[in-house]
């Protein structure tokens, strides 16, 4: 018999962090100590992994910026929670909520 497996698509991307069988999803902020900007993204990976993926420049903005420091991390057990937090903490309510309660 062979083993059915859903599409690509709905598979986790290698790395993701899973806990008890479920995947973790996060959303995290980094803050930049080249020019002090702070950079918001999500995740299923190790959220230091990922750190350490736009430390090493894994894309044209965190290239550019680099290096950086988390400040501030949140767990999510869908991926689509995550990223409407993720849209919310780009907003300006989100800013400001960052710039209230985040202190880095």
């Amino acid at each position: 018999m062979v083993e059915q497996f859903p599409p690509e698509a709905d598979q986790p991307p290698a790395g993701a962090v899973h806990y008890k069988n479920k995947f973790m999803y996060f959303v995290y902020v980094l803050r930049s100590l080249k020019n002090n900007k702070r950079y918001i993204g999500q995740t299923s990976k190790d959220v230091l992994k990922r750190l350490r993926e736009h430390s090493r420049g894994c894309n044209k903005w965190t290239k550019e910026n680099r290096p950086f420091r988390l400040i501030y991390e949140e767990e999510f057990s869908t991926r689509s929670e995550a990223i409407k937090r993720e849209r919310f903490l780009k907003s300006g309510q989100g800013r400001k909520w960052l710039d209230e309660n985040i202190d880095n």
